[in-house]
């Protein structure tokens, strides 16, 4: 271990963070406490397990982050949405160097792998592991939290991996992030020598991005036993007959959804074929998994994740009612829908129209009958209520007339006879 100096001459130089022992990586072997150069290594494979390292401090804390530009590390480290975060795994093989010339000190198939969260928070928490498959242990993992005022996700930024050694500076594959990729310290062949002089960085960045999830659903309709390619928005049948729902749903969104909640509205006239309602997603297809006849009743939370791009559907069968006191064609509309704990609900619909076969009679419905009222006619005189127009009512005006003159001629007999008395 008298090759240090390499270290601190040709890589970065590291400030160093103190970590709590209960978050540091555990490897199970007792730390090397480094006391200067001549510290003896470990007489076989180990990595990232010395202590009390200028510049780096402990190495069982690897994994550090800086906001791109403050040329500080850290963990954690303190960010805000929008920024580059640079990512620092520091790699060192305990061995000591006098094992190298005899291969036992050599690791073999040294792997570098980054496991990037993929929730979101406004605190996520990544981790490195480095491995070799001749190692004791055979990984040693650490982990970084980031954090910001606001909930976000991390992306990583393609092509943005790099390996540091005293011997080379080169690019690193993108799995790096996606199962782990070969790294060495004078090739990408998987061999690192022990001592620091063959020590390594490597180095790559993320971006905190505002992630919000965004669902797409479709509701489709077919008769029972029917085909994929039969799937309608609207089908005719008719009473008695069995019918099957669907339910499609993505996640168009940039973020995972792990948290999916589906709901079915069954209308009246249909009736729910217990035992046929299922999930049915890249997971458990094609026998899906069942819902437990739930389907129409409550909303159901799905448990799996669905990554953007991923979707599932939900299937079940309903058999349409008698329908005995219907008449005609009958619209029968199914809504369906979809939300999650962040998201409003998204709504889709199928119909299936029943004819009844029985036709709807009109009754006949006979309008009220109406009558014209009598007018009187109008008159501008006063009625006349004396004797001579009660009489006239009654005789007529020729018959008063023969009456007057017949009272006055008796009047003038009577008269005549008095005075001759």
């Amino acid at each position: 271990m008298n090759n240090f100096k390499y270290v601190l001459t040709g890589l970065l130089a590291a400030a160093t963070v103190f970590v709590p022992s209960a978050v540091l990586a555990n490897s199970g072997q007792e730390p090397i406490q480094y006391k200067g150069p001549g510290t003896p290594g470990a007489n076989q494979v180990m990595f990232n397990n010395m202590t009390n390292v200028p510049n780096i401090g402990d190495e069982r804390n690897f994994l550090h982050g800086q906001v791109v530009g403050t040329g500080e590390y850290s963990d954690p480290v303190n960010a805000k949405v929008g920024d580059e975060v640079l990512v620092r795994v520091y790699v060192h093989n305990n061995a000591d160097s006098s094992t190298n010339d005899s291969g036992k000190g050599v690791a073999k198939n040294t792997k570098v792998k980054v496991t990037l969260p993929t929730a979101s928070g406004n605190n996520l928490q990544a981790s490195a592991t480095v491995s070799a498959s001749n190692a004791t242990p055979k990984q040693v993992t650490d982990t970084i939290n980031i954090k910001a005022d606001n909930n976000f996700s991390i992306d990583y930024v393609e092509g943005s991996a790099r390996i540091r050694t005293n011997f080379m500076d080169k690019s690193l594959s993108d799995n790096l992030v996606a199962g782990g990729t070969l790294i060495g310290h004078d090739n990408l062949n998987g061999d690192m020598n022990g001592c620091f002089e063959y020590a390594a960085y490597v180095t790559f960045k993320v971006k905190l991005v505002e992630k919000t999830p965004k669902l797409k659903i479709a509701k489709f309709v077919r008769f029972d036993g029917q085909t994929s390619a039969d799937w309608k928005t609207s089908i005719t049948a008719k009473p008695g007959d069995v019918v099957e729902y669907k339910i499609a749903f993505d996640n168009v969104g940039n973020t995972q959804i792990d948290d999916l909640i589906v709901g079915d509205d069954l209308p009246n006239g249909m009736s729910y074929v217990k035992g046929t309602d299922k999930v049915i997603n890249s997971l458990n297809a094609p026998s899906g998994e069942s819902l437990a006849d739930q389907i129409t009743s409550v909303d159901v939370k799905l448990l799996d994740r669905y990554n953007p791009g991923v979707g599932a559907i939900v299937v079940y069968k309903a058999k349409i009612d008698a329908l005995a006191d219907k008449c005609g064609k009958l619209t029968l509309t199914n809504n369906a829908s979809a939300r999650t704990a962040s998201t409003n609900k998204v709504l889709a619909s199928a119909d299936v129209v029943v004819d009844t076969g029985k036709s709807c009679t009109t009754p006949v419905v006979t309008p009220p009958v109406t009558t014209t009222p009598q007018v009187l006619p109008t008159t501008t005189e006063l009625p006349n209520t004396g004797p001579a127009s009660v009489l006239g009512g009654l005789l007529g005006t020729g018959s008063i007339a023969v009456a007057v003159r017949n009272w006055l001629g008796s009047r003038k007999a009577l008269k005549t006879s008095f005075l001759s008395n």
